[in-house]
């Protein structure tokens, strides 16, 4: 059983809990009760019990003079305690898959082999397709240059590379060099549209900065403008200066696809990325040929559907067929009889009933009427 699950409900009155929140971090004091940082700041404003402010234990550690807010009393039919029950433990996260023996060892291998990698510290002999970026960048520079000499324009020049692209491209280079040494080839353009290709199969990927979004409050212009009535806040998308290095293209269950700085640079992460790929080939052709396989046997099944179709087709074109002949043969029959009356020599006046009595033919001097 887990620490919350081993917690008990609580009876708190408002008293004890503004000793309490302002004697104690919320957080530690949430763990106490077995909830949430938040669930317990929802407690404390339904009792209408202040809580500290944001820097408060700080400038309380500091030594800074703070002084906690008064509880004052509470509105008329607010309760005088609440019972904090602990939150019931989270459900155990779904188990990723796992990989199957064979990729497992293959992997454990590659790892071996790639486990001495990284990224130099400064690009020499750049990789044919980032040397191509390099080279558009700077030839981009000069024309911004001449259209400012001829025109006078500034805001368009081209801005010398960060030294996050920079990091990109000596990622990439490293990356592309030793992807091709496993049998890959590296197609398209830096540092958006590259793909590795391996046989038939092509790997999307991406490089790119990890961007966090913030909220910001609005100033008072901007609250005046009709687009931000009645907000308070906006959104705000943050450049980390972080990379994260992810493959788009599914590679196989229990297979890593993603990568970022965090306590390593993404430079040091590079050869667990590469003996990915190591894995990743041969699990992707083989994932195709199963795919044409199976393309293949729908296709087979669906042509078996269309000919018993087409079978059943001539069978209901034979049916009507057999049916026209036998409404021949009777209209055929009919006529035979016909002619047969015409040739008898019957009384004047004779005449012949129907089976069913319901008609009669009358027949004259070889007329019928």
């Amino acid at each position: 059983m887990s620490e919350a699950g081993s917690k008990k409900a609580a009876i708190v009155t408002r008293d004890e809990l503004y000793r309490q929140v302002w004697e104690t971090p919320m957080s530690r004091l949430a763990e106490k009760y077995g909830i949430s940082g938040n669930g317990l700041k929802k407690i404390c404003k339904r009792l209408h019990v202040p809580c500290p402010p944001r820097g408060y234990w700080a400038k309380l550690a500091a030594g800074k003079r703070v002084k906690p807010a008064p509880l004052r009393e509470p509105p008329i039919g607010r309760p005088a305690q609440v019972t904090i029950a602990p939150t019931a433990p989270p459900s155990a996260a779904p188990r990723l898959p796992e990989l199957d023996p064979e990729t497992a060892q293959q992997l454990a291998e590659a790892r071996v082999r790639t486990a001495g990698l990284v990224v130099p510290a400064t690009l020499r002999k750049p990789h044919p397709v980032i040397a191509a970026w390099i080279a558009r960048h700077q030839a981009q520079i000069e024309a911004d240059k001449r259209d400012l000499s001829r025109w006078g324009r500034s805001t368009l020049l081209t801005k010398a590379f960060s030294s996050l692209e920079r990091r990109q491209q000596r990622f990439l280079s490293t990356l592309f060099k030793e992807a091709e040494k496993l049998g890959y080839k590296v197609k398209g353009e830096a540092p958006y549209n590259t793909v590795l290709e391996t046989g038939q199969n092509r790997i999307e990927f991406a490089l790119r900065e990890r961007v966090r979004q913030v909220r910001r409050p609005l100033s008072d212009a901007e609250k005046s403008t009709p687009y931000n009535s009645g907000r308070s806040w906006t959104q705000e998308r943050i450049a980390t200066g972080e990379l994260i290095f992810a493959f788009k293209t599914f590679l196989g269950p229990g297979l890593t696809s993603e990568w970022r700085d965090g306590e390593q640079p993404l430079e040091i992460q590079i050869g667990e990325i590469l003996a990915v790929l190591a894995v990743a080939a041969p699990l992707l052709e083989r994932r195709r040929q199963e795919a044409e396989q199976a393309e293949r046997r729908r296709w087979e099944e669906e042509k078996k559907r269309r000919e018993e179709h087409e079978r059943q087709q001539d069978r209901n074109r034979w049916r009507r067929f057999i049916e026209f002949a036998k409404l021949w043969q009777e209209a055929q029959l009919a006529r035979d009889f016909l002619a047969a009356l015409e040739r008898l020599s019957p009384e004047p006046e004779g005449s012949f009933w129907g089976s069913d009595g319901g008609g009669m033919a009358q027949v004259g001097a070889g007329t019928t009427r």
